[in-house]
């Protein structure tokens, strides 16, 4: 009898290991933004002169609203760890912002917990909210402290609803391409089309939230237009939502060179604002239809997986001092006849406070594994990202990226040799993509020997 009772507490300790029980919340909450906020993301909306409205300085003020501004939160439980993840409707994350709120959450709930907040990089979200002065310049106006607060009152009511609302539920997942719908728009060879779909679904079969996670640039409206959106990542949620009565999340993949296949005319990061034309809003919409039709054939495809504590681990990647390559700044924005110009200018120190480490986090929640890079990998850089997570026997990874911050655009070496808007944007010199990948390798390494050592 010792004998049969020992073997049974074996059998349901393994069977622990290899089974977990999850709980999954989500909900959303109106942002509300004051009027005539100006839109943070194309410089083309900057003004020569200051804004007489009250929260528009350096850019032009929003005339209405396409949609409401929304936050939006998953909160995953494995009974030991709480695992927030947050999307806003903005062209990038303040790391105050997440801080403010992960603290608040910290004092409301007294367990462990971890908050990561993303941007679904919409060029026609809100600006104000962001402290770094560089940003205000270039994209997202100046700061308004009750802009800020309001953002961080929206997350942290979408985090405790979402926290309040927990039910168990099985996950699902399912892999695909796509690659009809996008291009490499710096006109490489390379294109990664992956989709992933994660499905949780509660004890009466009913999806309580979904994930998205693909390549693409959330950037189908042009600096045209001026009405609050959260463009094509919230047009596809939405689209979604319609089709199949249930809540979606957008998040981006390694989108850095990924345009959306939009029209036939597919515009290069090389073309200057004046030649390069936007679609119109019933070409978007058919796009967004066909794109959401083709998610939506993935989406009922998911396959239940069996789950496993959640373990997730932060690290920190040393970056070169910021720097602006001038000359490739210039490059992007002249026409070619005059490009010759770009050579009378050089490199330049950017703050201070943009000399700090990467932080990357990292959440495996078996059989998937999540990557939380703050700033915009070009594909290249994320499937190498890919191959490091396979290497190490993490099969399923996710690379989400505009998490927590924002570092700029990611490139290879020899991308951003060939300038461009991209290499413009890419704040750490030629060496970035180099270093940067240096230390995601050797940080998954670290990760999958601690997943080891940590498993329950």
């Amino acid at each position: 009898m010792r004998g049969i009772r020992g073997l049974i507490l074996l059998t349901m300790a393994a069977l622990s290991v290899h089974a977990t029980d999850l709980q999954v919340g989500y909900s959303e909450k109106v942002v509300n933004l004051p009027e005539n906020i100006s839109l943070a993301g194309y410089i083309q909306r900057r003004l020569v002169k200051g804004s007489a409205a009250s929260y528009s300085r350096y850019f032009k003020p929003s005339t209405g609203r396409m949609n409401d501004s929304v936050a939006k939160t998953i909160v995953i439980d494995d009974g030991r760890q709480l695992i927030f993840l947050s999307t806003l409707e903005v062209i990038a994350v303040e790391p105050e912002l997440r801080a403010r709120v992960e603290e608040r959450l910290r004092t409301m709930i007294n367990r462990p917990l971890e908050l990561n907040m993303f941007a679904t990089h919409t060029h026609s979200g809100p600006g104000g909210y962001v402290k770094v002065k560089l940003w205000q310049q270039l994209a997202t106006d100046a700061y308004f402290e009750d802009v800020f607060n309001q953002f961080a009152e929206s997350l942290v009511d979408s985090a405790m609803s979402a926290y309040s609302s927990m039910e168990k539920v099985r996950m699902s997942y399912v892999t695909g391409s796509v690659e009809d719908f996008i291009y490499n728009r710096r006109s490489g060879p390379f294109l990664n089309p992956k989709l992933h779909i994660v499905k949780f679904v509660n004890s009466k079969n009913h999806p309580v939230v979904s994930i998205i996670n693909f390549p693409i640039h959330g950037t189908a409206l042009g600096p045209e237009n001026m009405l609050v959106s959260g463009d094509l990542p919230a047009m596809v949620e939405n689209k979604m939502g319609e089709k199949t009565q249930t809540p979606f999340m957008f998040f981006s993949g390694a989108a850095g060179d990924v345009g959306p296949k939009i029209d036939v005319i597919t515009p290069t990061s090389f073309d200057t604002a004046a030649i390069t034309p936007y679609p119109s809003i019933e070409t978007i919409d058919g796009f967004t239809n066909r794109l959401t039709d083709k998610i939506n054939v993935f989406w009922k495809q998911t396959d239940f997986v069996e789950t496993k504590p959640v373990i997730s681990k932060t690290f920190n990647i040393e970056l070169p001092l910021a720097q602006a390559d001038l000359g490739a700044c210039m490059r992007s924005v002249l026409p070619r006849p005059f490009q010759w110009v770009a050579n009378f200018f050089f490199k330049v120190k950017l703050p201070e406070d943009l000399n700090r480490p990467m932080v990357v986090n990292m959440v495996h929640l078996a059989p998937l594994t999540f990557y939380m890079i703050p700033g915009e990998p070009i594909g290249e850089i994320g499937s190498a990202i890919e191959k490091y997570s396979i290497d190490n026997n993490f099969p399923n990874p996710m690379v989400m990226a505009l998490a927590n911050s924002y570092y700029g655009y990611i490139l290879t070496e020899k991308e951003f040799a060939r300038g461009g808007y991209e290499t413009c944007n890419s704040f750490y010199g030629k060496t970035y993509g180099t270093l940067f990948l240096s230390g995601i390798s050797d940080a998954v390494n670290s990760f999958s020997l601690f997943v080891k050592a940590n498993r329950f």
